[in-house]
């Protein structure tokens, strides 16, 4: 696994929460964060091991 991974999701949440702030969804929104937290794991991993 590479830092792109982390990056990459990231990226995912953003377009995510972009949807979900045209839509008003909060289930986008809260996807949105899921995925964020996800790229944040993974940048975590990937520079501490």
């Amino acid at each position: 696994m590479t830092l792109a991974n982390g990056v990459t999701l990231f990226q995912i949440a953003i377009a995510i929460g972009a949807i979900g702030a045209i839509t008003r969804k909060k289930i986008l929104w809260g996807g949105s964060l899921l995925f964020g937290l996800a790229g944040l794991i993974q940048l975590r991993r990937e520079l501490l091991f």
